[in-house]
C-alpha cells in the first residue's frame, strides 16, 4: 500500500486531538470532491415526479401520511372496455363493494399508501370474493400492508409505484398481517423463506391494467374517461387510484370532516396519496350544480376509522376531482383455486419413516393448521415449500391417501400411498449449504437429505483433525437439519459432513464441506475516493498497515431489506491497535468499534439504508508491513419480527390469565414487554414465555377494548384487541332517590367514551355523569325505575356483573 503524500482524510472521528479534529475537517472537503451533488429541489412546478418523491411530501400535515408516486413512464396496459359499455347498456345510478372490506386501516407515520390500497384493501377484498367464509376481523384473513410496502420501497421510507406493487402482487404473492406484522416504524424489514412460500399461493394474474395515467398537474388537458371505471366497479371489481392531496381536502391540516370532496381549484398541493376505490354513487352530492359535482367515486383511507368524521375512514371523491385531477387508476385480477393440490408421490409406497416427497402446488408455508396425513394419522416431521411438501410416514399410518392440508386447514386432493416394507436403516446426507466457509468465525448450514430423526446430531470430521461439533442444531424435517459450525483455526481442506440419529445410526456426505482461509486478492486503497470495493458478503479479505498514516478504505453497497451488517476487523498485530468505522455515503459516521490494544472490533448496523457504506480500518496506534489483519463482514436480518396470531381468552377481568400466540417472541422475555394498550404489563404479570407463546395477566388500569402488542428486540407486533370486562366491586350508598349522584368503584372501566361506556340501574340507562375513570365512575340516578335492581357498568369491553341498589319514590 502506499502512504497518500502526508494528507489524511479521515482520522479517529471523535476526540483524540488535533490529528482528529482535522481529519473531520477534512472529511467535508474529501465527501465534496468524491461523491456526486445531492439533487435539488425540482425548480419548475410541472416536475411532478420530482415533486412527489420529495420526503416531505411524503409527511403529509403531520398526522396524516402520504406515499404515492407517478408510475414511471411506460407502455402500461390499459383496462379492457366493460361488456356494459360495448353493449351500449345504462350503468346503475350506485354501486358500493364496501360491505366486505377489512377494517379501515390506519398507516400512521408512513408513506406506504400503495401498500395499504393494493394489499390491505383490494387484496384482501379479492381474496373474500373467493373465501366467502374469510372473517375479516381476523389478522389472519387481512393481507399485509408492509409485505408490498417494505419490498417495493428501495429501503427508504420515500413511498411507492403502483406498477411496482402489481408485479410484487404477481411475482410473489401477498400474506396476512398475522404473519407479516404492520408497524410504521418498520419499513425495511423483510420476509423469510417460509413466509415468501405463504405468499405464493395469493398471487394474482399479470393483467393488471390502467384506466388512465396523466403526469402533470391538473386540471388536466384532456380529462380522464371515468366510464369504465365506474363500469368495472358495477361489475363488482375495485380499483385504485393515485390522487393529489390538496391542503383543503377533509380532516387534514385541521380542515372539517366532508362526506364529499370537491377540490376548490385555489388550494396548495400538498402530495399524492394511494387510495382503493369501493364504489360510486351519482347522486352523492344531491345539491351539486351538475352531474360531475352531484356524483362521486367512494373511497376508502388508510387514515384510521375516526378520519373524517361520521363517514369513518370513506369519503365521496366528485366526479369532476376524478377526471380533472386525479393522476392515475389501475385494476387487477385475482388467481382463483388457491387452495393446495397434490400431483404426484415420491415414492407412491413404502414402510413407516419412509420420507416422501408430495409434489403439487398451493402448499405454502408450514404454519398454523398446515399438516400432512396418511391416511388420516398426522405425520410429525414435515417440511413445507409452496410447490413441495417432505413427510415422513407416521407410525400406525395404514395405506390409503395422502392429504395436505394448508394453514387455514383446507384440504388437497388425496393421492393414494401404500403403506408397507422394511423401514430405513438410518439417515442419508445428500447436501449442506453453503458447502464452505472461512477459518476464522461460525457459519451456519443447512445439511440436507433423508432419515434425519430429532434428536439427531451433526459434525465436520477430518483426518488429523478434531471433529467440529454443530452447535444450535435445528430439526426441520428428516429431510433437513440446520446448525452452526465454529471454523476459527479449523484446517483448510475439505471435511466430511457427519449426521447422527439418536439410535446411533449415521450418514456421511464424504468431502461435502470446505474450510478455507481468508482471501488476499485484492490491494486496498488509501482514501475514501479510491477506496476498495464493492466488498462481498461472508468474504473474508486480509490486508497490512503499512506505516502510521495507512488509512484502509473499503465500501460495500447494501441491498435492500437487509437487517443488520455484521462487520468485524480480526487478527489485529501484536503491539497494535486498530480501529473500525463505518460511514454512509453522505460522510457522517453511523458506526465504529474502537477496542483497545489489539482486541477485535465488532460492529452490528441494524437497519441500513440501501446505499453505499465505506468502511475504514484506522491504525491509531502501531502498524505492521507483515503481519495481516483480517476483515469481513455479513448481511443477515435482526431478531425475527414478533407477531400475534391470536389470543385465548379474547376476553377477561383485570388479573385474569392470557394466552398470547404467535411468532418471534423469543426463548425467553429478556427485556421485552407486553402492552395492553398503553399500559406495559408488570414483572408480576408475566407467568410464561416462549417463542410462540406468552401467558401474562391482565394488568392493572385498562380497560374497553385495548390492543394488545408484544415488543422485542426484533420491534413491536401487530396488535388484537383484548376485552376487558369491567368489575364492580362497590357502591358509595345502598339506596338512593332519582337524582342522587352514586360513586360506583371498580376496575377495568377505562376512559368515557360517548355512546359506548354507560352505567345501568336495571333497565334504565343513566344519562348523567360527573366523572369517569378507570376505577371510578360518579353517576346520577336515573328516574323510571324503583325498588331494587342491578347497577351494571357497561364498556366496550363487556358489561359488569351487577350490584344491588334500591331505588325509593320521594
Amino acid at each position: 500500500m502506499e502512504a497518500r503524500n502526508g494528507i489524511r482524510s479521515i482520522g479517529r472521528p471523535e476526540g483524540g486531538g488535533p490529528r482528529r479534529l482535522l481529519a473531520v475537517a477534512l472529511i467535508i472537503l474529501l465527501f465534496a470532491l468524491t461523491l456526486p451533488a445531492l439533487a435539488a429541489p425540482p425548480a419548475a412546478a410541472d416536475d411532478v415526479r420530482s415533486f412527489l418523491a420529495d420526503h416531505q411530501k411524503i409527511e403529509g400535515d403531520g398526522v396524516h401520511y402520504l406515499g404515492f408516486k407517478l408510475a414511471p413512464e411506460a407502455d402500461y396496459p390499459q383496462a379492457e372496455l366493460a361488456p356494459k359499455l360495448e353493449a351500449g347498456e345504462d350503468l346503475p345510478a350506485a354501486v358500493d363493494l364496501s360491505s366486505q372490506l377489512p377494517p379501515i386501516g390506519d398507516q400512521g407515520n408512513q408513506g406506504s399508501c400503495v401498500g395499504w390500497s393494493t394489499t390491505y384493501y383490494y387484496k384482501t377484498w379479492s381474496e373474500k370474493q373467493e373465501h366467502t367464509g374469510w372473517n375479516l376481523t381476523n389478522p389472519y384473513y387481512q393481507f399485509s400492508p408492509s409485505w408490498t410496502y417494505n419490498q417495493i420501497n428501495g429501503g427508504q421510507d420515500q413511498g411507492a409505484y403502483f406498477p411496482d406493487a402489481f408485479t410484487l402482487l404477481q411475482n410473489k404473492g401477498a400474506t396476512d398481517i398475522a404473519e407479516f406484522a404492520y408497524t410504521d416504524s418498520n419499513y425495511t424489514r423483510q420476509p423469510t423463506s417460509a413466509q415468501n412460500e405463504a405468499a405464493k399461493p395469493y398471487r394474482i394474474p399479470s393483467g393488471w391494467s390502467a384506466f388512465w395515467n396523466q403526469s402533470t398537474y391538473g386540471p388536466f388537458t384532456n380529462p380522464n374517461n371515468i366510464a369504465n371505471a365506474k363500469a368495472w366497479l358495477d361489475q363488482g371489481k375495485m380499483l385504485v387510484m393515485g390522487i393529489p392531496i390538496y391542503n383543503d381536502f377533509p380532516n387534514y391540516g385541521g380542515n372539517p370532516a366532508r362526506a364529499y370532496y370537491d377540490y376548490n381549484g385555489s388550494s396548495g398541493i400538498a402530495g399524492g396519496h394511494g387510495v382503493c376505490i369501493v364504489g360510486y354513487n351519482d347522486n352523492a352530492n344531491p345539491g351539486g350544480a351538475d352531474a360531475d359535482h352531484r356524483g362521486g367515486f367512494k373511497m376508502v383511507n388508510s387514515w384510521g376509522y375516526d378520519w373524517n368524521g361520521t363517514s369513518h375512514g370513506f369519503v365521496y371523491l366528485s366526479y369532476d376531482f376524478a377526471k380533472r385531477y386525479v393522476w392515475e387508476a389501475w385494476s387487477m385480477g385475482d388467481l382463483s383455486g388457491d387452495g393446495p393440490s397434490i400431483s404426484s408421490l415420491n415414492p407412491a409406497s413404502g414402510a413407516v419413516g419412509t420420507s416422501v416427497q408430495i409434489n403439487g402446488n398451493n402448499f405454502g408455508a408450514q404454519r398454523r393448521s398446515a399438516r400432512v396425513t396418511f391416511n388420516g394419522t398426522a405425520a410429525t416431521q414435515v417440511g413445507f415449500t409452496n410447490a413441495r411438501v417432505t413427510a415422513t410416514v407416521p407410525s400406525g399410518a395404514t395405506s390409503g391417501p395422502v392429504v395436505v392440508y394448508d394453514w387455514d386447514g383446507a384440504a388437497s386432493n388425496g393421492m393414494n400411498f401404500t403403506v408397507g416394507g422394511s423401514p430405513p436403516t438410518g439417515p442419508s446426507v445428500t447436501g449442506v449449504s453453503p458447502d464452505q466457509g472461512v477459518n476464522i468465525g461460525p457459519v451456519n448450514v443447512s445439511v440436507s437429505g433423508s432419515g434425519f430423526v430429532s434428536g439427531c446430531t451433526v459434525k465436520l470430521a477430518r483426518g488429523g483433525s478434531s471433529d467440529i461439533d454443530g452447535t444450535g442444531v435445528s430439526f426441520v424435517s428428516s429431510s433437513r437439519v440446520d446448525c452452526t459450525f465454529n471454523l476459527s483455526g479449523a484446517a483448510a481442506g475439505s471435511w466430511d459432513v457427519v449426521v447422527t440419529n439418536p439410535d446411533a445410526s449415521a450418514g456421511t456426505l464424504s468431502g461435502g464441506f470446505t474450510v478455507t482461509a481468508p482471501s488476499q486478492d485484492f490491494e486496498p486503497n488509501d482514501s475514501l475516493g479510491e477506496a476498495y470495493g464493492p466488498l462481498r458478503a461472508d468474504v473474508y479479505y486480509s490486508s497490512h498497515v503499512a506505516d502510521p498514516y495507512d488509512d484502509d478504505y473499503y465500501y460495500t453497497d447494501v441491498p435492500a431489506g437487509t437487517g443488520v451488517i455484521t462487520i468485524v476487523l480480526k487478527s489485529v498485530p501484536s503491539g497494535c491497535d486498530y480501529d473500525l468505522y463505518v460511514y454512509n455515503q453522505y460522510g457522517q459516521q453511523v458506526a465504529s468499534s474502537i477496542n483497545s490494544d489489539n482486541l477485535d472490533e465488532l460492529i452490528e448496523f441494524h437497519y441500513p439504508q440501501a446505499a453505499r457504506y465505506y468502511l475504514l480500518v484506522y491504525p491509531y496506534e502501531g502498524y505492521s508491513t507483515t503481519d495481516d489483519y483480517v476483515l469481513g463482514f455479513s448481511y443477515g436480518s435482526t431478531q425475527e419480527a414478533p407477531s400475534i396470531s391470536g389470543l385465548s381468552p379474547s376476553s377477561g377481568t383485570r388479573g385474569s390469565a392470557v394466552t398470547i400466540l404467535g411468532s418471534g417472541f423469543g426463548a425467553s422475555r429478556g427485556s421485552s414487554v407486553v402492552r395492553f394498550g398503553s399500559r406495559v404489563c408488570a414483572s408480576s404479570d408475566y407467568l410464561a414465555w416462549s417463542s410462540t407463546s406468552i401467558r401474562v395477566k391482565v394488568p392493572s388500569g385498562v380497560g374497553g377494548r385495548p390492543q394488545v402488542t408484544v415488543t422485542t428486540g426484533g420491534g413491536t407486533s401487530n396488535g388484537v384487541a383484548f376485552s376487558v370486562i369491567p368489575q364492580i366491586s362497590t357502591l358509595s350508598r345502598s339506596w338512593g332517590y332519582p337524582g342522587t349522584w352514586v360513586t360506583v368503584n371498580g376496575q377495568g372501566f377505562g376512559g368515557w367514551s360517548s355512546g359506548v361506556t354507560k352505567v345501568y340501574f336495571g333497565s334504565r340507562r343513566a344519562t348523567r355523569y360527573r366523572s369517569w375513570s378507570n376505577n371510578q365512575v360518579s353517576v346520577q340516578v336515573p328516574s323510571g325505575v324503583y325498588g331494587t335492581v342491578q347497577v351494571k357498568v357497561h364498556t366496550a369491553g363487556g358489561k359488569s356483573a351487577g350490584k344491588n341498589f334500591t331505588i325509593r319514590r320521594r
